[in-house]
């Protein structure tokens, strides 16, 4: 994997993709531990003008299980 992720919301189905941070020192661990798992997730969001958000997982403590099913 490289420094990239993608989360699905659960709301609006849609998908958040971003890079992570290079703080994160093992990305993998994400897939490893979290894959096709409800979580929540804090993303830091850059928004550039009227552009799109551009989204970075700062850190692993950022993710938390979400045992609420929708």
């Amino acid at each position: 994997m490289g420094r990239t992720f993608e989360f699905v919301h659960s709301e609006y189905t849609e998908v958040l993709r971003g890079k992570i941070n290079s703080a994160i020192e093992d990305p993998d661990i994400l897939n490893r531990n979290w894959l096709h798992k409800p979580v929540t997730v804090q993303l830091t969001a850059l928004y550039v003008g009227r552009g799109r958000p551009r989204y970075t997982l700062m850190s692993l403590a950022d993710v938390h299980p979400n045992d609420a099913h929708i």
